[in-house]
């Protein structure tokens, strides 16, 4: 719980959190950026990098098809 209480502490002094915690949000996931900056919206930042977020059912689907095509791809060798 030090940890939380921490992270809270760094959390109400940081704009970064505003939207937040206006939603009455902890601001969990929080993601930090090479450059420093703190984001939450973790789904806008991948579609904002040309990726489509993916949720645990449909990361194991694909993680089985990338699988198989390996499987496939070694056995034409």
């Amino acid at each position: 719980m030090p940890d939380f209480k921490e992270f809270l502490r760094l959390r109400d002094a940081s704009p970064a959190f505003a939207h937040a915690k206006e939603q009455g949000s902890a601001g969990i996931p929080a993601c930090v950026k090479e450059d420093g900056e703190i984001f939450t919206d973790w789904e806008g930042f991948l579609k904002d990098q040309g990726l489509e977020p993916i949720w645990p059912e449909a990361a194991d689907q694909a993680k089985a098809e990338i699988e198989a095509q390996c499987d496939l791809r070694q056995h034409n060798y």
